[in-house]
């Protein structure tokens, strides 16, 4: 291992310590994603060769929440070891299950949703509770409903001065929590799959992600991908949303 590595291992290790070793949530959160950003520099620089690591942040974030959870239960093994051993399974593993990607398979959502907000439910005009026997034009109406819905959304995003790549992954996260909640995947999958191909605000990873995995990232997750709180970010997408109401109803 040269110098530069156990510079890099050392402070790891020296983070998770004060991980450990604080009681306070919020500053618990901070560390976690101070030790995100110097891991994501660091494999943005040596692993970007082998991965495209920007496709991966989602991944990459949710694996090192979960190794410092996770790794009381591990002996005899120092932390920077074990967590850069669990990233490099999980990208082996994602990049297996992407070629295994089954459009037929309707996804469930496996990620935690409770107490999270979701400020799109009020916004999303969508109110056709799914049949069993729907016809043909009802799904054509539905389907007309519900581009129209992210017509509207892809507009409020485009007219955003920042964040709106942080913007765009919770909308999207939003927008699929709704069908999943409204059963839309029970009306035409491979439909609902296409719309990512024809509204390029939706974030291609979370989508794709969803409908291969079956889960969600949770608002954590994304606000740690950008670098932001979730309190943080959640105020920001009340305020979009906020505005986007307002923008409706003149």
């Amino acid at each position: 291992m040269n110098s530069s590595s156990k510079i890099f291992y050392s402070k790891i290790n020296s983070i998770f310590s004060e991980i450990q070793e604080t009681s306070n949530p919020q500053e618990k959160n901070n560390l976690i994603r101070k030790l995100t950003i110097i891991i994501w520099n660091e494999l943005n620089t040596s692993w970007n060769r082998k991965y495209n690591i920007e496709e991966y942040a989602l991944e990459i974030t949710n694996c090192i929440i979960q190794c410092t959870k996770l790794f009381a239960k591990e002996k005899g093994r120092e932390f920077s070891n074990y967590v850069i051993a669990a990233l490099k399974n999980e990208l082996k593993n994602t990049r297996k299950k992407e070629k295994s990607y089954s459009k037929n398979q309707i996804p469930i959502v496996s990620c935690n949703e409770k107490d999270e907000e979701n400020y799109i439910t009020d916004f999303f005009p969508l109110s056709v509770n799914y049949k069993k026997n729907i016809s043909d034009e009802e799904k054509y109406f539905i389907f007309e409903e519900l581009k129209q819905s992210l017509k509207i959304l892809n507009s409020a995003i485009q007219k955003e001065k920042e964040n709106k790549k942080l913007k765009s992954a919770f909308i999207t996260k939003d927008v699929l929590t709704q069908l999943d909640k409204k059963n839309f995947l029970e009306i035409d999958l491979e439909k609902i799959i296409a719309l990512e191909k024809q509204f390029s605000f939706l974030n291609k990873k979370i989508w794709q992600n969803f409908f291969s995995e079956k889960e969600l990232p949770t608002q954590e997750m994304i606000a740690a991908v950008f670098g932001c709180s979730k309190s943080n970010a959640s105020k920001m997408m009340s305020r979009f949303y906020e505005r986007l109401k307002k923008t409706i109803l003149k």
